[in-house]
C-alpha cells in the first residue's frame, strides 16, 4: 500500500496559490542580504583601533593621587571663613540654594557662618553676595570625611584654611592641553601641588 505524493505537484500548487492571495509577493516577501563589504570594512577597522590602543595606551585619564588636575583660579572649590572680617549680616544663609549655611553665635556673641559639606553645592552664592569678602576661595575640591558628622563644620573648623588639609598636598600638578592628533592631553606643569 503505497501513497505515491507529487511533490512537484504540490509546490506548483502551493506557489499559485500564494499568487492568488497574494500578488505583489515580491514586495512582501523579496529579502535581499546586504552586502557584506562595508560593514566587513568597518569592523576591522574597529577591531585595529582597539588593537592599537592595546599596543599604544593613550591615556585620558590621570594618576590620581600622585597627579592632580591644575585648576584655574576662579575654580569653585573650598572656602574658610575670615571671622574677623565678617559682619555677621547672614546674607550668606539667606542666598544659600541648597541650605548649607548656617548662623551660630561665637563667645563674643555674634552671628557667624557655619557650613555642611555635605549639602554644599560649590555655587558660592555665599562668596559673591558678601558685602566684606569674609570668604577666603581655594581650588581645592577632593576632600573626603568618613563619616556625615565630618562634614558639618562648627566655627572652629570653618575658619581653618582648607589648604592645610590637601589630600593631594606633594603630587604633580598637571594642565590640560589640545593636542591635534590626540585630543585633550596631560602634561606636567613641573611643580608639585603645595595646596591651593
Amino acid at each position: 500500500m503505497g501513497v505515491e505524493v507529487d511533490f512537484e505537484k504540490i509546490s506548483e500548487e502551493i506557489s499559485t496559490s500564494i499568487e492568488n492571495l497574494a500578488p505583489e509577493k515580491k514586495r512582501f516577501y523579496k529579502v535581499t542580504t546586504p552586502s557584506l563589504g562595508p560593514s566587513v570594512v568597518r569592523n576591522i577597522e574597529a577591531i585595529t583601533t582597539g588593537l592599537k590602543y592595546v599596543i599604544k595606551p593613550m591615556r585620558i585619564t590621570i594618576d590620581y593621587p600622585r597627579q592632580v588636575l591644575e585648576q584655574p583660579p576662579w575654580y569653585r572649590g573650598m572656602f574658610r571663613l575670615l571671622e574677623n572680617v565678617c559682619i555677621g549680616c547672614s546674607l550668606c544663609d539667606i542666598i544659600c540654594p541648597s541650605d548649607a549655611i548656617r548662623m551660630v553665635l561665637n563667645p563674643e556673641k555674634k552671628k557667624r557662618p557655619v557650613i555642611n559639606w555635605g549639602r554644599c553645592i560649590f555655587c558660592y552664592y555665599c562668596v559673591d553676595i558678601c558685602p566684606v569678602e569674609a570668604f577666603d576661595t581655594t581650588t581645592i575640591h577632593d576632600m573626603a570625611f568618613d563619616k556625615y558628622e565630618d562634614m558639618l563644620t562648627n566655627l572652629e573648623e570653618f575658619t581653618k584654611d582648607p589648604r592645610e588639609k590637601d589630600p593631594s598636598k606633594g603630587a604633580m600638578r598637571m594642565r590640560i592641553k589640545f593636542d591635534e592628533k590626540r585630543g585633550f592631553v596631560y602634561e606636567p606643569t613641573g611643580k608639585k601641588n603645595g595646596g591651593g
